[in-house]
Formats: structure tokens, C-alpha cells, sequence
């Protein structure tokens, strides 16, 4: 979304939201923790965006084209691999797919 102009050279303001900012953040973990509610910007999303941002590197580096499901594999038997606490480490290995469980 474009910045509209009031005036040549001078930016529309755009209204403050109640959301942004850390106090906003905030607002948004206590009242999920309070009502149950999944919270805007909830884990998922941002693991996924992280992998099409990964994905997008590696692609940029290689010239080759990157599933998103592919780095997430990789991903998860990197995690696998690290993991050093038995509990963990058999909740990753039970996951059939990593994008199903995220998607």
C-alpha cells in the first residue's frame, strides 16, 4: 500500500493502530492469553514466512528454483539431527509433514 500525498512532497499520515508497536504486540499476547484466542502473528505464519524468505536466498544464490517444502524438510532434519532431548526428538520424527502441520 502505497503512501498517499496531501501535498506535494508531504506524506498522508495514516492513523496509529492499537496493534502496532510492542505495546501492541503486547495487547494482542495478553488478550489470547486471556479469551484463548490465537493471536495475529501466531508462530505459524512467521515460520512460514522465514522459509519463503530462506527459500528465496537460496534460490537468489543458486539460480535454481526452491520449494518451500523442500527447505522445510531440510529444516526439519536439521532440527531432528541437533535435538538432544529424547521427548523432542521423537514429537519431530511422529510429524508426517512439516508443511501439513504448519499449513
Amino acid at each position: 500500500m502505497g503512501t498517499r500525498k496531501l501535498r506535494e512532497g508531504q506524506p498522508a499520515r495514516r492513523p496509529h493502530s492499537l496493534y502496532s508497536d510492542i505495546a501492541g504486540s503486547l495487547r494482542v499476547f495478553v488478550e489470547a492469553l486471556r479469551t484463548g484466542a490465537t493471536p495475529m502473528g501466531e508462530v505459524h505464519e512467521n515460520v512460514m514466512s522465514l522459509v519463503m524468505v530462506e527459500a528465496s536466498v537460496q534460490s537468489a544464490r543458486t539460480g535454481q528454483r526452491v520449494l518451500v517444502d523442500e527447505v522445510l524438510q531440510q529444516a526439519h532434519s536439521a532440527a531432528v539431527q541437533a535435538e538432544t532431548r529424547p521427548e523432542v526428538r521423537e514429537v519431530l520424527l511422529d510429524w508426517p509433514s512439516v508443511l501439513g502441520d504448519l499449513g
